[in-house]
C-alpha cells in the first residue's frame, strides 16, 4: 500500500486544528490540569470524535497483561460533593494498585456519551459513572464489549450493572413530618434542570411524600434553571434574587428545599439582601452537608450525603465488579437530616 494511502492515526495536534483550538487546551480539557470553557469542551469533544482520536492515557498499563486503569466520570470537578468522594477512593484505588482517570463531563450528555465511548479503546479495566443521563445505551454497548460499569449515586433500574446508591425515601418522610407539624403548607423547590437520573429520582420521591401529607410540592414550587448547574454559589443567590424581586411575598413557598447546599447558601445571601428573616420568613434545607454549611449564619439545616461513605463503597463495589460480578449488586447508603438554624 502507498503511502498516500495509508491513513495517519491520529494525534493531538490534528484535534487541536480540527477544533479551531491550541495543543495546549486541548491537553489541559484531556488531563484536566486546567478547566476550559463548556463551548471549548464541545468543540474538543467533536472533534475527538470526529477523528476517533484516543488519547494514551494508559501505555503503562498496556505493557502489563491486565489494564489498571479505572476511568471515573462525574458531572462537574468543581463540585466537593465529587471531590471529596474521589479523593476517598482514588486513595483506596492507588493502594490497590490501580490508577484513576478522572474526567469531567459538564453536565453535558453529548460529552458524557463520547467518554463512554473512548472507554473500551483507552484499555480501561472498569468505568465508574456518577449519575449521567441519556446514556443507557452507551452503557449498554460498554458491558456487552467486556467493560464493566458502575453507577454511583444512581440506581441502575433495568441496566444491568452494579450501583452505589443513596436512600432519601426516610430522610425525606422525616423531613415532610417536620414540615407538617410546624404548619407548612407547601415545599419550595430550588435546583438546575432534572436531567441527571438521580436528582429527578430525589424531586419525584420528595414530591409524592409531600404529596401524601397534603403539602403542595407541584409545578407551581418548582423553581429551576439552567444555571445552576454550574457556580452554585453565585447562580443560586442570582436566581433566587430574581425570584424575590419578580413575586410577591405571600405567593412564594415559605419552606425551601435546594438541590445542593452551594444553592441553598446562595439562596440564603438573597434573602438577607432582600430583609428577609430566616427561617422565620422563609426556612432553607440543603443538600450534602458540605463542612461550609455549619460556618454560614444561619447555619444551614441540610441533608447529609456522606462522601467519605460513598467513596468507600464505591470501592467496595469496584472489588466486587472486578472479581468479576458485574451485575445485580447495589449498595444503599442512608442519608440523614442535620437539623441547624435555617429550619
Amino acid at each position: 500500500m502507498s503511502e498516500n494511502n495509508t491513513r495517519q492515526k491520529p494525534n493531538i495536534k490534528m484535534v487541536a486544528q480540527k477544533a479551531g483550538v491550541s495543543v495546549g487546551s486541548v491537553s489541559n480539557y484531556l488531563n484536566h490540569s486546567t478547566k476550559v470553557s463548556t463551548d471549548m469542551a464541545h468543540k474538543i469533544e467533536n472533534a475527538i470524535s470526529s477523528l476517533d482520536y484516543s488519547p494514551d492515557y494508559v501505555a503503562a498499563s498496556l505493557r502489563r497483561k491486565k489494564s489498571t486503569n479505572i476511568m471515573v466520570l462525574s458531572p462537574n470537578l468543581n463540585n466537593t460533593f465529587y471531590t471529596k468522594t474521589l479523593s476517598t477512593y482514588t486513595k483506596l484505588a492507588v493502594k490497590n494498585g490501580y490508577y484513576i482517570q478522572t474526567f469531567g463531563y459538564e453536565y453535558s450528555p453529548e460529552i458524557e456519551r463520547n467518554a463512554l465511548k473512548r472507554a473500551k479503546a483507552n484499555k480501561v479495566c472498569l468505568v465508574v459513572v456518577f449519575n449521567g443521563y441519556d446514556d443507557e445505551r452507551e452503557i449498554d454497548k460498554l458491558v456487552s464489549s467486556g467493560v464493566p460499569v458502575i453507577l454511583a449515586d444512581r440506581m441502575a433500574g433495568k441496566m444491568k450493572v452494579n450501583s452505589v446508591a443513596f436512600n432519601n425515601n426516610d430522610v425525606f418522610k422525616e423531613m415532610i413530618f417536620l414540615l407538617k407539624s410546624k404548619g407548612y403548607k407547601r415545599l419550595g423547590i430550588l435546583t438546575e434542570p432534572l436531567t441527571l437520573l438521580n436528582l429527578k429520582r430525589r424531586y419525584d420521591n420528595v414530591k409524592r411524600i409531600s404529596e401524601n401529607n397534603n403539602i403542595q410540592c407541584g409545578e407551581t414550587e418548582l423553581f429551576c434553571d439552567e444555571s445552576l448547574r454550574l457556580d452554585n454559589f453565585q447562580n443560586g443567590y442570582i436566581f433566587m434574587t430574581k425570584i424575590l424581586e419578580e413575586n410577591p411575598y405571600e405567593i412564594l413557598p415559605k419552606c425551601w428545599l435546594c438541590s445542593s447546599d452551594n444553592l441553598a447558601i446562595g439562596a440564603l445571601k438573597a434573602f438577607k439582601e432582600k430583609h428577609y428573616q430566616v427561617p422565620d420568613d422563609f426556612s432553607i434545607i440543603g443538600f450534602d452537608n458540605i463542612a461550609f454549611s455549619s460556618f454560614v449564619n444561619p447555619q444551614l439545616t441540610t441533608v447529609d450525603q456522606n462522601q467519605q461513605v460513598l467513596g468507600e463503597k464505591l470501592w467496595e463495589m469496584t472489588e466486587i465488579t472486578l472479581s468479576g460480578d458485574i451485575s445485580g449488586n447495589e449498595m444503599i447508603i442512608p442519608q440523614q437530616l442535620v437539623l441547624r438554624e435555617s429550619f
